[in-house]
């Protein structure tokens, strides 16, 4: 009897464990962006979710914590697959794809995308090798004449739409739809919807916009096992399916070889096209 009952105290401490362990996620961005609030969301609807923030090209510097800690995670773009990374060596996989993300071209000078296939025009985006920057190079396959201007992020951007100094930016429609809000003369061109070809008006535009959950490579069973507790616990909870879709976000939780399918294509359609 005392047997079964240390054996029950055991069994529950270890579920207590599972579902109050800390869960350490890393944010490769800076706070304030759209990473940030897709942290906070996660973190509202688990609080045992830690963040810290490691910002870096190519998540260089979370992945770098993770070779220390590999109990950790972070969520990112793929952007480590990118040609433009100097460490060819990628030591992280995503375990799956917490979220999709279409993209949306607005303007400040009513331009059509018919206008985009004929005229010299200055097209924003985020940041190169983004894949804003992939759909930008897609137009400018049409017409050479495009000249892409990278403006560092939504929030350096706006004042540079706003005042037309640049005629075109690539975002994502949550953001699009706030500017239009506030800035009426900045109008909507096209919004092109994750894994969906887009062909208009000479056009062939398509997005594989993802933000995965990130682990080492060599993360042990259990320390996967924790890693997807954690998420779990937080995307099952119905006010985070909410707050993600406020974002105009896509929640995915896609896993398995349909996973892999879309990273692949993510890294042809984004890097490899282009040699990005």
């Amino acid at each position: 009897m005392k047997k079964l009952l240390a054996l029950s105290l055991l069994a529950f401490s270890s579920f207590a464990f599972a579902n109050t362990a800390t869960c350490n996620m890393l944010v490769p961005f800076p706070p304030g962006g759209a990473a940030d609030t897709w942290a906070r969301a996660l973190q509202r609807a688990n609080p045992n979710i830690q963040l810290e923030y490691k910002p870096g090209a190519f998540s260089a510097v979370a992945a770098n914590q993770l070779e220390r800690n590999k109990d950790q995670f972070f969520i990112a773009l793929p952007t480590m697959y990118s040609a433009q990374n100097p460490n060819k060596n990628i030591s992280t996989e995503m375990l799956y794809i917490l979220y999709t993300l279409d993209a949306t071209i607005v303007t400040s000078t009513n331009l059509t995308l018919k206008d985009l296939a004929t005229k010299d025009i200055n097209i924003g985006v985020w940041a190169l090798n983004s894949p804003q920057h992939s759909i930008a190079l897609q137009l400018k396959e049409v017409n050479p004449r495009l000249n892409i201007v990278p403006l560092g992020g939504d929030a350096k951007a706006l004042p540079i739409v706003a005042n037309k100094e640049v005629e075109i930016y690539i975002t994502s429609p949550l953001t699009a739809a706030q500017w239009e809000t506030n800035f009426k003369h900045i109008t909507e061109v096209i919004t092109i919807p994750f894994n969906k070809e887009i062909r208009k008006d000479g056009f062939r535009l398509s997005v594989y916009n993802m933000f995965g959950v990130f682990i080492h490579k060599d993360a042990t069973a259990d320390q996967r096992k924790h890693i997807l507790n954690c998420v779990e616990t937080a995307t099952s909870n119905p006010q985070y399916v909410e707050d993600i879709k406020k974002t105009s976000t896509t929640v995915a939780n896609i896993k398995g070889e349909e996973k892999d399918k879309l990273l692949e294509k993510h890294i042809s359609v984004t890097y490899r096209k282009f040699g990005l």
